[in-house]
């Protein structure tokens, strides 16, 4: 397997277990979810080498998505703490 399928692979991963996650999760916390994984869909098709690599582009991205989009405080936190929850 080339890394860079396993980087794909990877994001697929991760994709795949919030939305697992995401059944069970009260409404008020969807949003967090969906703005997670529109972040990791795109990541995911970039061209990478490997996990540490997709999660240093993951870092970066919501970094600057959080300063550019109008979250509340809450809803940072909430997808901050659900990034390092599902990350490997």
């Amino acid at each position: 397997m080339s890394s860079t399928s396993s980087f794909i692979e990877y994001g697929e991963q991760l994709d795949q277990r919030l939305r697992d996650m995401e059944r069970n999760v009260p409404e008020e916390q969807l949003f967090a979810y969906s703005y997670l994984m529109g972040h990791i869909s795109l990541v995911t098709y970039e061209e990478g080498t490997d996990v540490a690599e997709f999660n240093l582009r993951m870092n970066e991205a919501i970094e600057q998505a959080f300063n550019v989009d109008r979250l509340s405080e809450d809803d940072k936190s909430l997808i901050s703490h659900l990034w390092h929850q599902i990350k490997a």
